[in-house]
């Protein structure tokens, strides 16, 4: 809102949103961070927490940190996160150096994972509880079997694994960023993103000690590309090829 009011030059609307976020940020840090724990209580907390600015900047690594334990070490790999913190947690684990525990996720055995529900017990679809129902015994569900919203996580396939991301200062992708992350147990992606302007796309393949990364960026836009191994640099459209150091 204060950036909207800054379009607008509504300088008093700009300067009371401003305020009103300071004091949200301010009285949601104090009440709900646990300084003997290092973070706001739940994987959820902590995601959004990070993803929505909330986290004084000193403490944003440490809470990421935090939210990495809880998932590997506390929760076995896995999610403890409902239909809201799924868009938040992945970004909120990568953007911090926690890419691989962010994928492996998706990989974690057991309960209550991805691969308990589809392969353990035969879903087909995202369950509101993984473990609320087992179709052996023969009985009804007693929750929904078709969560949709529980796909949050497919943001993080374009905006993590893709690296296509939105630029505050930009709208319709007219200018955006690419930023992928490489997890180690990953070796190929492809993602596309049609926008007004074209088609982003955005590929990448491991070759031994080497990512192979292909980019394409529509007419009339730009992309700030972000690489682990280099400056941030704008690039205007057109066809483009990195070869990246593999972590």
């Amino acid at each position: 809102m204060s950036r909207m009011a800054n379009v607008l030059e509504k300088s008093a609307d700009q300067q009371r949103f401003n305020t009103l976020f300071e004091n949200i940020r301010s009285h949601f840090h104090q009440h709900l961070y646990n300084e003997k724990t290092g973070h706001y209580g739940s994987q959820t907390a902590d995601a959004m927490a990070l993803r929505f600015n909330l986290t004084p900047k000193h403490l944003q690594q440490s809470v990421a940190d935090r939210l990495a334990q809880d998932v590997s070490q506390t929760w076995n790999g896995h999610s403890s996160v409902g239909a809201l913190g799924q868009t938040w947690l992945y970004r909120a684990l990568s953007d911090y150096g926690h890419t691989d525990t962010a994928f492996h996720i998706f990989k974690a055995k057991g309960y209550p994972g991805f691969s308990y529900l589809f392969d353990e017990i035969n879903g087909t679809t995202l369950w509101e509880r993984k473990g609320a129902f087992d179709p052996s015994l023969g009985k009804a569900p007693d929750r929904s079997l078709n969560h949709p919203f529980h796909g949050g996580y497919d943001g993080w396939f374009y905006e993590g694994l893709g690296g296509i991301r939105t630029l505050d200062d930009s709208v319709g992708y007219q200018d955006f960023t690419l930023a992928p992350v490489f997890p180690k147990r990953l070796n190929k992606v492809s993602v596309s993103h049609v926008t007004g302007y074209g088609e982003i796309k955005s590929e990448w393949q491991r070759q031994g000690d080497v990512i192979q990364w292909q980019v394409s960026i529509p007419n009339n836009t730009s992309a700030v590309i972000t690489l682990p191994d280099r400056k941030a640099q704008r690039y205007l459209a057109g066809q483009y090829s990195f070869n990246v150091k593999a972590p």
